[in-house]
């Protein structure tokens, strides 16, 4: 058996260099053939070397074009989508290899992912980390309810993500891959999960672990450009399909207030960040970040509708 693994990239290396890594370390204990397709889209030059690897670029065209042009270039019928922050672990590897040796024409198959012990050690100090854990926690009971129970370790999802993804390289031509008109991550997916449901293919979510490695955006600034980022690609989600479901129309009050928050935002984030470590004022402070999350949702979903 064999196996091409798809990872786009931005500007990443030293995260990428460590899932590239573990990747290569997880499947060296399997009798596998496998490639590392990297596909490029930033302007930081890649120089990992490795026999198994092979770099392209895709400058700048958005992770959508990078996946459908990483699937293009794969020799195996056995795909691999990988976000650059994830390192696999070896239960999940090991199930992927075990859903590939069965019948999967009509079946893709994706993980949960959860922090690693260190990330939750550096998380847990600070304020900004215990609400992302607790969004995370959040997010995932959210996916769990709307999934249909198969074992105790496996549910049919409705939806897919695509950090951790395995799929037969036929059912990816079949769909006709990722829509590349989405500048940025996010709403690609829910097209993505359209077009299985279109082509009669079962999306399956394994409760086996991969592991999100983002130490690089365990910093607001970060989580706020990801955030303008979806309200971004929100936009660009309605113009295309005009799904009235994910119009962002927060009330006047809220609007007005988000407009202000973002306004003053390079300053609430530096006073945040002085109180980051007193857990005391945690509940006051997440309801800053809330707010903080909506301005900048705003801000990309307004942009972008007025572009659309």
């Amino acid at each position: 058996m064999d196996f091409s693994i798809i990872i786009p990239t931005y500007n990443r290396n030293h995260v990428l260099y460590q899932t590239i890594e573990n990747t290569e370390n997880v499947l060296g204990k399997i009798t596998i053939n496998y490639e590392i397709i990297v596909i490029n889209d930033g302007t930081a030059e890649i120089s990992y070397k490795s026999n198994n690897v092979n770099v392209y670029k895709n400058h700048k065209q958005g992770v959508a074009s990078a996946r459908n042009f990483g699937a293009r270039l794969a020799k195996s019928e056995n795909l691999i989508f990988m976000d650059d922050d994830i390192l696999l672990t070896d239960k999940a590897a090991f199930q992927i290899i075990e859903f590939h040796a069965h019948e999967t024409k009509n079946h893709i198959l994706y993980f949960m992912r959860d922090y690693s012990p260190k990330a939750y050690q550096l998380l847990e100090k600070l304020s900004f980390g215990r609400y992302i854990i607790k969004n995370e926690n959040y997010y995932w009971q959210k996916w769990i309810n709307e999934c249909i129970k198969i074992t105790d370790n496996k549910w049919e999802a409705p939806y897919i993500a695509s950090y951790c993804l395995t799929m037969k390289k036929s059912i990816f031509n079949l769909t006709g891959g990722y829509n590349e008109q989405f500048p940025f991550a996010g709403f690609e997916d829910l097209d993505f999960s359209c077009r299985l449901k279109n082509s009669s293919v079962k999306m399956e979510l394994s409760g086996t672990l991969v592991l999100h490695n983002e130490f690089d955006r365990f910093r607001v600034k970060e989580w706020l450009a990801r955030r303008y980022r979806e309200g971004a690609t929100r936009a660009v989600y309605i113009k295309l399909f005009n799904d009235s479901q994910f119009v962002f129309s927060p009330s006047r009050i809220k609007t007005f207030l988000f407009k202000l928050i973002h306004i003053f935002s390079g300053l609430i984030i530096p006073v945040l960040g002085i109180m980051d470590s007193c857990q005391w004022l945690d509940r006051m402070k997440f309801n800053i970040y809330n707010g903080l999350a909506g301005a900048f949702i705003l801000k990309g979903y307004n942009e972008y509708t007025r572009k659309a």
